[in-house]
């Protein structure tokens, strides 16, 4: 009774004004540290020569608020759009407090302590670029504070499992403690069924010991 009592509270004030605000302009800067998220360039570098259109990117800072809320290995994820070298404005899209968003692979990666890319073996080619403009109608989707699930409204691995149309990944729901409901987290989107890692930054090679 106790918990349901205290999850009912945090889905009420979830829909308020105070709360929009709070998400949007506060929670995502609070890090319990002063010091840079643990990400270098070689890692980047690394994982970037594998990185493939359609493929998922998921990441986690150690230090920020959300990484404590939510839970799980990962706090965050997008989808690989484009690569740069092949002439694309943006490599990635991504869900965040500033809504849909467009940005690089290495926006993703040095904003966070450990990163890993993940590709599903039930997306060939034309699935992928349909996965992809599929993602794109979603550009003027709004940050989903309230796990609702609507193409207006998404949250950050929301927007992938909306960009598979046709339920490829087979994505399992997990259950948010704080508000007491299940919905797709981004850990839930590397336990899906047709998902393999392509690379994990923890598992990165520092160049000094190839």
């Amino acid at each position: 009774m106790i918990k349901e009592f205290f999850q009912s509270i945090a889905r009420w004030f979830s829909q308020t004004d105070l709360f929009n605000w709070f998400l949007a302009k506060v929670f995502p800067k609070i890090r319990f540290t002063l010091y840079y998220t643990s990400m270098r360039g070689w890692k980047y570098e690394q994982g970037y020569k594998l990185l493939k259109k359609g493929d998922i990117i998921v990441t986690r800072d150690d230090n920020k608020a959300s990484t404590v809320i939510i839970g799980g290995d990962w706090a965050h994820a997008g989808l690989c759009i484009g690569l740069s070298k092949d002439g694309d404005n943006y490599e990635c899209a991504e869900m965040t407090s500033k809504h849909f968003t467009w940005s690089h692979f290495s926006d993703m990666c040095f904003e966070a302590d450990r990163v890993a890319i993940y590709r599903c073996t039930d997306w060939d080619q034309d699935y992928i670029e349909k996965v992809i403009a599929k993602c794109k109608t979603l550009k003027h989707a709004k940050y989903d504070n309230q796990f609702e699930g609507a193409d207006s409204e998404l949250y950050c691995s929301e927007m992938v499992v909306v960009a598979d149309y046709e339920k490829r990944l087979k994505v399992p729901k997990e259950h948010l403690e704080v508000i007491g409901m299940d919905y797709y987290s981004p850990t839930g989107l590397t336990q899906a069924e047709n998902v393999e890692l392509v690379w994990h930054s923890d598992n990165a090679i520092p160049p000094e010991k190839k």
